[in-house]
């Protein structure tokens, strides 16, 4: 009887405390793809934690601390985002604190880690990945409009 009780408590209090990951839309899709000479970029963003994710396709070089984002039109200083690799075959995540050069099938994680989660901001509140030398194709930046990553209700299957 004390464990059925126990095994209740756990769950219950697993249900009422679990946060939920949600897709936030990209330029208003659910992704957004980038191409050029040295490859293919598919960026997603996920609450739970905040996370812009880029999936590489092709050689490309990550420069973290030329990333520029905004969280509601203000800027965010470099110590409120880590940049992480993450090899997709071994699934090894490693911090990136400077240019690297990387390859197919690695994804860079960007986590807003010192900024409220996206989780608890009303819908309409967004982030934007504005022009800059984050991903760099032959020293050419890959990313040369703002990106707009939105919370938005979601859509019901019809």
């Amino acid at each position: 009887m004390n464990g059925i009780k126990l095994f209740l408590s756990f769950l219950l209090f697993g249900l009422v405390s679990c946060d939920v990951s949600r897709t936030l839309l990209v330029n208003g899709e659910r992704s957004c793809t980038f191409q050029n000479k040295c490859g293919t970029i598919e960026l997603s963003a996920y609450t739970f934690p905040d996370r812009i994710k880029l999936k590489l396709d092709g050689n490309f070089i990550v420069c973290p601390d030329s990333a520029k984002i905004s969280k509601m039109g203000l800027r965010l200083e470099r110590q409120d985002y880590r940049v992480f690799v993450y090899d997709s075959v071994s699934g090894i995540k490693r911090e990136c604190q400077s240019a690297t050069s990387l390859d197919s099938k690695e994804e860079v994680w960007i986590e807003l880690t010192r900024v409220p989660s996206m989780n608890y901001a009303p819908y309409g509140s967004y982030y934007e990945l504005l022009p800059s030398g984050l991903i760099l194709c032959n020293n050419v930046p890959l990313i040369s409009d703002s990106v707009r990553i939105v919370k938005s209700k979601r859509k019901k299957n019809k």
